[in-house]
């Protein structure tokens, strides 16, 4: 008898025990904050995802100031399909800790998946912002992907006010380009003022680099020309800043024949959704005449991936050649529409029109189309 209550009382006190280290097991897991993320975790390894939210949203709720949690919660989001939340909270983290690496990285995965024109025109400035604040990181780097050949053909048509005859303009554009890397091309225009065609030929080139600054120009030639320049040239630079923001810089000089126009461009961008505005700045010079400044106003919009439209409205003075070898300063001021359509992955159409007044010289109303062709 003595023995099998010997025997209870032993394992009675394993039981004891037993309770004991669950109570206590469970206690800490309730109150040991790394003990619980690891156990959040777990449960989003296994699947469990609601229950891991659950879990994150408590830790995230009690240790607000702890990035990893706010880190945490949004994978499990993430995990779920639930970007926009998933976002939202990635915003939060960025505040707590904005060179953390990790929470970059998940929004990057995040928007390079996303799809519609508002998330087109977001994506490229993002990335971008990445790259300064990462500069060592491939994550955020575009794929290689082939560098393509384009071949762009237009025309355009010119009705001019004060019985004068009518301009007519063709050119032919073959362009390489890789994505996110480098462009050049060459061009063949053939332009015609007043009975008479000038044909020029001209190269272009530019180079974007991994960290978003781009640099560019181009050269233009004509051969006994009569109101095209005989040499022209530009370069430019630019970079993007802040969010959704650009700004370029640039120098452009034309050659005529009996003259010299030189001129300073700056240009500054704003994305915003399905948006782009920009506005532009030029100061010309005619040989050793005083500054002529030009003003141009640009709106965008971004339909689709397909589809966007353009207006621009110019102020201000330009020197500018009217035929005859003659350049002459005067007041501009126009309007112009434009507009892009992707037919197909390898087919596009540009199209534009507007006026454009010449001081007292004319009024041009003008339209114009092209095609474009990836090979």
């Amino acid at each position: 008898m003595s023995s099998i209550l010997s025997l209870c009382t032993e394992r009675a006190n394993w039981v004891t025990v037993f309770v004991a280290v669950f109570v206590f097991s469970g206690t800490a897991l309730a109150s040991d904050p790394a003990l619980r993320f690891e156990h959040a975790q777990k449960q989003m390894r296994d699947g469990n995802l609601e229950k891991a939210l659950a879990d994150f949203d408590d830790l995230r709720d009690q240790y607000s100031w702890d990035v990893d949690y706010s880190l945490a919660r949004a994978q499990v989001l993430e995990r779920m399909g639930r970007d926009d939340d998933a976002l939202l909270e990635l915003d939060a983290a960025t505040r707590l800790a904005p060179e953390y690496e990790d929470v970059w990285r998940l929004r990057y995965t995040i928007i390079s998946r996303q799809t519609g024109a508002e998330n087109e025109a977001k994506r490229e400035p993002e990335r971008l912002d990445m790259a300064r604040r990462f500069p060592t990181a491939s994550w955020w780097r575009l794929p290689d992907d082939p560098a393509r050949w384009t071949v762009l053909v237009g025309a355009g048509y010119d009705s001019l006010s004060n019985g004068l005859p009518s301009w007519y303009d063709q050119f032919v554009e073959v362009s390489r380009e890789q994505a996110g890397r480098n462009r050049y091309g060459l061009r063949l225009a053939r332009n015609q003022r007043y009975e008479e065609s000038d044909y020029t030929l001209g190269v272009i080139a530019e180079h974007t680099s991994s960290t978003g600054w781009f640099a560019g120009g181009g050269l233009s030639l004509a051969d006994n020309a009569m109101f095209q320049p005989d040499l022209g040239y530009n370069a430019y630079a630019g970079m993007p800043f802040a969010t959704d923001w650009v700004a370029t810089i640039g120098y452009r000089r034309r050659e005529y024949t009996d003259a010299i126009v030189s001129s300073a461009v700056g240009t500054l961008e704003k994305y915003h959704g399905d948006f782009r505005f920009a506005y532009g700045l030029t100061r010309s010079r005619l040989q050793s005449t005083s500054g002529l400044i030009g003003q141009t106003l640009t709106a965008n919009w971004y339909i689709s991936d397909k589809t966007s439209f353009g207006l621009t409205l110019s102020t201000g003075e330009e020197a500018e050649s009217l035929g005859n070898g003659q350049v002459l300063e005067s007041d501009v001021s126009g309007v112009s529409l434009s507009g892009r359509y992707a037919i197909s992955d390898r087919f596009g159409l540009q199209w534009w029109l507007g006026t454009h007044e010449q001081g007292d010289f004319y009024r041009r109303q003008f339209l114009g189309m092209a095609i474009s062709i990836k090979l």
